[in-house]
């Protein structure tokens, strides 16, 4: 059997809470591709605190991040597609932007802005060939999230999807090609979460 081939990737440094290096990175792409189709804003993190003891620091690096960095992917991303004629923006929202959860009012307040930034922004650019959707997993296997990583909460968070496990990496990307394949979906915020939110 011959090697799959794989596709021309470049991978650039680049911090979402800080507008120049959101700029960069959306300048260097154009140079080397020659335009800018698809822009996936995933970037995000979180942090677990009551809200009365939550620093402003804490609070502000979770908006910097989910929120503001979202903010300056779409603002270079759009300026760039606007020059070609479209393009499809896919942000990473979550289940914590359409339900509450204790100790996360910081990455609920982010996740809940990105819903609706994106339905603005579908609106602002639908007559611009910009399409904007936001994807909302539930709780994802991975590095951070499995049963070594949580020990005795693992079960708990399974038991939280009606569909009995937690999501699949692949399962997300499935949603986010499929965002940016359907030409007539924009303004949604696509649901993958084994019916967290449904409940």
């Amino acid at each position: 059997m011959g090697k799959t081939p794989v596709g021309d990737v470049s991978f650039i440094q680049v911090n979402v809470a800080d507008e120049k290096s959101v700029e960069n990175l959306v300048d260097e792409t154009v140079k080397k591709y020659g335009k800018l189709d698809v822009i996936v804003n995933n970037a995000g993190i979180g942090t677990m605190a009551a809200t009365h003891e939550l620093s402003f620091e804490d609070y502000n690096k979770v908006i910097s991040v989910n929120q503001n960095g979202v903010f300056y992917g779409a603002k270079y991303a759009i300026r760039e597609m606007l020059k070609t004629g479209g393009g499809s923006i896919v942000n990473t929202a979550s289940i914590l932007g359409h339900v509450g959860e204790a100790g996360a009012f910081a990455y609920n307040a982010s996740k809940g802005a990105v819903n609706l930034m994106t339905k603005s922004l579908a609106i602002e650019y639908a007559g611009k060939n910009i399409r904007v959707n936001a994807i909302c997993p539930g709780y994802v296997e991975s590095g951070m999230v499995n049963k070594v990583a949580l020990g005795e909460f693992y079960d708990g968070l399974v038991g939280r999807h009606p569909i009995g496990r937690l999501g699949r990496p692949e399962e997300i990307a499935h949603a986010i090609v499929f965002l940016c394949e359907n030409d007539f979906v924009t303004g949604t915020s696509l649901l993958v979460d084994g019916g967290y939110a449904a409940q």
